[in-house]
């Protein structure tokens, strides 16, 4: 986790000259590409922010370089409506083929407040494409001097490369308008389970709790209001599986449950897709917070159906600076739930299950493995590579062999995102998931090891992999290739050593 930092760190450091290079008669921003105005003086601004290149099956965390466009003048921001097209700019492509993990858009300009080393978390948006608002008479206060950025990680499951856009429509209050004139500024809380981190994530596995969602609940996510104000919107973010997030307030030994942003699935599956849409605070709501108060973040995954890797727990709120007319979390009552945001998107429908002309894989022979291990080979895994298929699915045989992986005892898997392999074992990939401690580094170089001298193996015929696996046996190699192993140390005369015993202190028997 501290390389994965390390990563976050430079991009931001990179990006935290863009500040300085604008004072020093740097190139503006572009502008929005379209821009209507109410006669109340609200403008409507949309943006696109690309071309954004996807490699085939890359899923990068990325930033830049591109400069992203803003509003021209001072105001406010009170409306976010994200998307993402491809390159006819108007179609957005299929989640099953081309979708946004995350992207957050940061002010470089400013701090964070719930972690300061950072620059400040405005805005953030998934492939559920959340949209917000927030309520009158606040907004989010922007400067023309402000330098914006934006943290992207785009999966591209296809062995094509692809190209794609983010847009984004704001809405907008010019300083010095008659309605900016009754505006009061309000700042973007980033409350999140795994706070700070670069790629802020959790694994959660199936039956970790038989027929009973997880709820997770780690103290690192809390947050300690810095001075008294008031909440006036939040709205969560969870990965397929998830059902809710809800946002607590702790004051001593006091408890106040202040929402719960649910995820409600359009898809008829239930939760295991992103089909859904996230729920938002009402307009009216409002809750006062004082200095010393905690807030706290929790996800819900449910754990009956599938195991959810690399999930997320985040909420995005918003605070202003007076209690008027805010309820108090312990002696008023307020609405703990919300209304989606949006309705159904298109590229979310596609379920599956047509017939294809792949072959079923049900209907393949049966594998097995060497001594509990899974040959990989002929796979480029910098970044995500899938671009070595031949045309019958195959992967490219002239690379080189890659590891040998031991299957995990409790089944769970550290990964970059849907590898499904334990991360010290992505050598190739230390830039965005590196193995970091020297523990992780030994165990990369006896993966490689094991690979080679598997490899060597199988170019003698010293084993093969039997067609059915036996039921209820521990040996998944055929008799022929035990039996030929077995001859051939006999015919040499020698006989495997035994295994020395590890060094160090002796466990006690239970």
């Amino acid at each position: 986790m501290r390389g994965r930092l390390g990563v976050l760190v430079v991009a931001v450091a990179v990006l935290a000259a863009a500040p300085s290079a604008r004072a020093g008669g740097g190139d503006p921003p572009p502008p929005p590409v379209s821009v209507t105005t109410d006669p109340d003086g609200m403008q409507h601004m949309h943006f696109v922010y690309g071309p954004l290149a996807a490699a085939p099956g890359q899923n990068l965390i990325l930033a830049g370089p591109q400069s992203v466009a803003t509003p021209p003048e001072d105001g406010y921001i009170v409306g976010f409506k994200p998307g993402l097209v491809g390159e006819d700019l108007q179609t957005p492509p299929p989640v099953e083929q081309v979708h946004m993990h995350h992207a957050v858009f940061l002010n470089l300009s400013r701090q964070d407040a719930t972690r300061p080393e950072l620059p400040e978390r405005m805005f953030a948006f998934a492939e559920e494409k959340t949209q917000g608002r927030v309520p009158a008479p606040y907004g989010y206060p922007f400067k023309a001097s402000d330098v914006l950025a934006i943290n992207y990680m785009l999966h591209n499951e296809t062995p094509d490369s692809r190209h794609v856009f983010i847009t984004y429509d704001m809405d907008f209050v010019p300083a010095g308008t008659p309605l900016a004139a009754k505006m009061k500024p309000a700042r973007p809380l980033w409350l999140d389970v795994e706070n700070g981190k670069a790629y802020p994530v959790f694994d959660v596995l199936r039956g970790q709790r038989p027929r009973r969602p997880l709820h997770l609940r780690p103290s690192k996510g809390d947050w300690t209001v810095d001075h008294s104000g008031s909440l006036v919107v939040t709205a969560g973010h969870v990965h397929p599986g998830g059902l809710w997030t809800d946002l607590d307030l702790l004051r001593g030994d006091r408890r106040s449950h202040l929402f719960r942003s649910e995820a409600k699935y359009f898809d008829p599956n239930g939760a295991v897709s992103w089909d859904m849409a996230m729920t938002m605070t009402p307009p009216d709501w409002k809750v006062a917070v004082d200095k010393g108060d905690k807030l706290h973040v929790s996800a819900t995954y449910d754990t009956t159906r599938a195991s959810w890797y690399e999930s997320m727990g985040i909420m995005l709120a918003f605070m202003v600076d007076d209690q008027d007319r805010a309820a108090d979390p312990f002696g008023h009552r307020f609405a703990t739930t919300g209304k989606p945001t949006h309705g159904e998107l298109g590229e979310a429908t596609h379920f599956g299950g047509t017939p294809t002309s792949l072959p079923d894989p049900a209907k393949a022979p049966a594998g097995g493995t060497v001594d509990s291990r899974v040959g990989i080979a002929s796979f480029a895994y910098l970044p995500g590579d899938m671009s070595t298929l031949t045309q019958a699915g195959r992967a490219d045989r002239a690379r080189r062999p890659g590891p040998a992986l031991r299957q995990p005892r409790r089944g769970r898997l550290g990964t970059a995102h849907g590898h499904g392999v334990p991360r010290a074992v992505h050598g190739g990939d230390r830039r965005v998931v590196p193995a970091g401690r020297r523990r992780g580094r030994l165990r990369l170089r006896r993966a490689r090891v094991r690979a080679e001298r598997l490899q060597r193996r199988q170019e003698r015929g010293e084993w093969e992999t039997a067609e059915e696996p036996r039921r209820g046996g521990p040996t998944p190699t055929s008799a022929a290739s035990t039996r030929s192993c077995a001859a051939r140390s006999a015919s040499s005369g020698r006989a495997r050593p035994p295994r020395p015993p590890r060094r160090g202190r002796a466990r006690p028997r239970a």
